[in-house]
């Protein structure tokens, strides 16, 4: 999702395409050269879940030890 503020009538227009005619839905204004904005709803992300296996890790030494801060649960 895209973001943009009018800086005509001060209001967020969002929209999930970030190329082409954007208009304002509150003022009518062209939004179209105005600079896109992350919304909010990309801000606050999930967290992320990863799934390693054991011996991918063995490896790999410089992965596990980027990851030994994080507790995870080996399912191999």
């Amino acid at each position: 999702m895209y973001k943009k503020n009018c800086p005509i009538c001060n209001k967020s227009s969002f929209s999930s395409c970030d190329s082409g005619t954007w208009i304002c839905p509150n003022c009518n204004n062209d939004l179209t050269y105005i600079n896109l904005q992350e919304s909010e709803s990309l801000i606050q992300s999930k967290p992320r879940l990863f799934l390693i296996k054991n011996n991918f890790l063995q490896e790999n030494p410089q992965i596990d030890a980027q990851i030994k801060p994080f507790t995870f649960k080996s399912l191999d």
